[in-house]
């Protein structure tokens, strides 16, 4: 059996440095990718604290719902 001429073909020219910089793109948003899933799914520091001390007061607490001054 002879080789096709397909099994000598060289890749043009530009196809490493097109190669080189997909490869850097695929990098970079692996990168970006691993950066939003831990901002989304990682632990947080708001996460780890236990319950907050009993005297903390939460927002809004304690503002009741005053009357306003009278304008003179």
């Amino acid at each position: 059996m002879t080789s096709s001429a397909c099994d000598t073909v060289e890749p043009p020219p530009e196809w490493p440095a097109e190669r080189a910089e997909l490869l850097a793109r695929i990098d970079q948003l692996e990168q970006q990718l691993a950066w939003f899933q831990r901002q989304i799914f990682g632990e947080k520091s708001e996460r780890r604290h236990g319950e907050p001390p009993p005297e903390q007061m939460s927002l809004g607490e304690g503002l009741g719902r005053a009357e306003a001054p009278a304008l003179q």
